[in-house]
């Protein structure tokens, strides 16, 4: 029983700091103090497993408590209970690793101008659209308009704008250094897909 309490404990003090963290970086990323990828490696690399694990281990023992003290706890509350965070570990991971948030279509306003002409999507003409609000890109010698997606991007616009106008292969394929993308994010990027690099196209 006093092995239980110190588990129960520890979880509770991991619980704790966990929260912490979550503040601290969320906070810091929307004031711009922290790094977006590192707030967003911190939140779904390191503290969402952490975090489950102790929030598991600590409401467990806390609820098996209270169901003594109610004297329900038995044969059924307990398969309850177990059901309970089997539901919560497969949506957990069902979310982290299945999940592929909705985003808006494809922006073509930036286009009106050069609608119906034959274009060749070499980096003189992509250099052109580096805003954010006529935001294209090259990426693995494919050329994207990320404008309406900038704003619905996980690691935040901050990790999109620097590469607006210009080649950021390196960028996506390594996440600035922080690893790499799912593959679900990467199928994302076809619905922005314009054409290859050197490519001659026409808009409609």
């Amino acid at each position: 029983m006093k092995y239980l309490v110190k588990i129960d404990r520890l979880s509770a003090w991991v619980l704790f700091i966990c929260m912490i963290l979550y503040f601290v970086s969320g906070y810091g990323m929307l004031k711009g103090i922290i790094n977006p990828a590192l707030a967003v490696k911190i939140h779904l690399n390191y503290l969402t497993y952490i975090a489950a694990v102790a929030f598991v281990i600590h409401t467990s023992y806390a609820i098996s408590l209270a169901f003594k003290r109610w004297n329900i706890w038995n044969i059924f509350t307990k398969i309850l209970l177990l059901l309970f965070y089997i539901v919560l570990v497969i949506s957990l991971i069902w979310v982290d690793h299945f999940y592929v948030k909705k985003i808006p279509a494809p922006n073509t306003q930036n286009l009106t101008n050069i609608s119906g002409t034959r274009t060749t999507l070499n980096m003189q003409e992509i250099a052109k659209h580096n805003s954010a609000s006529n935001c294209w890109m090259v990426i693995n010698n494919k050329v994207y308009n990320l404008t309406s997606f900038i704003n619905y991007h996980s690691g935040g616009a901050g990790n999109i704008l620097p590469y607006c106008g210009k080649d950021g292969t390196n960028a996506f394929n390594t996440k600035d250094g922080q690893g790499s993308h799912r593959s679900g994010d990467i199928n994302i990027m076809s619905n922005y897909y314009i054409g290859d690099l050197n490519q001659k196209i026409t808009f409609n």
